[in-house]
């Protein structure tokens, strides 16, 4: 099981996987992202209806920074620096969802606020 999701991994982010380690770490990496991802989709798109959502991601992103350099200061070794053209699929994912975002947030402000008569 593990092996057809490292074929799928590899195949769709064009990078090649040639065994287990390689594999789990790229998974890792990739599963850490979502996570940002994710952050970024529920602050933009509810940014209206709570406003101090950009402020708890910014303390939660500045937290995990300072915790992740100590992490690579203290208990793992240097990593080997890859260059990399841009963020890749990502870059795709971000933009609709700021698109969507917006949306989302034009819908929140017209259907509960007095800014626009019914």
């Amino acid at each position: 099981m593990q092996n057809l999701l490292l074929a799928v991994v590899s195949l769709s982010f064009g990078v090649g996987v040639t065994n287990c380690s390689q594999g789990t770490q790229l998974l890792q990496h990739l599963f850490l992202r979502y996570f940002l991802v994710i952050q970024f989709g529920f602050v933009t798109m509810f940014v209206a209806a709570f406003p101090l959502a950009p402020l708890f991601a910014l303390i939660n992103n500045i937290l995990e920074l300072r915790i992740d350099a100590i992490n690579f200061a203290v208990n793992f070794r240097r990593p080997i620096a890859e260059r990399a053209q841009g963020i890749g699929i990502w870059f795709g994912i971000l933009r609709s969802m700021s698109w969507f975002a917006v949306l989302v947030n034009s819908f929140v402000i017209a259907f509960t606020s007095e800014f626009i008569p019914r």
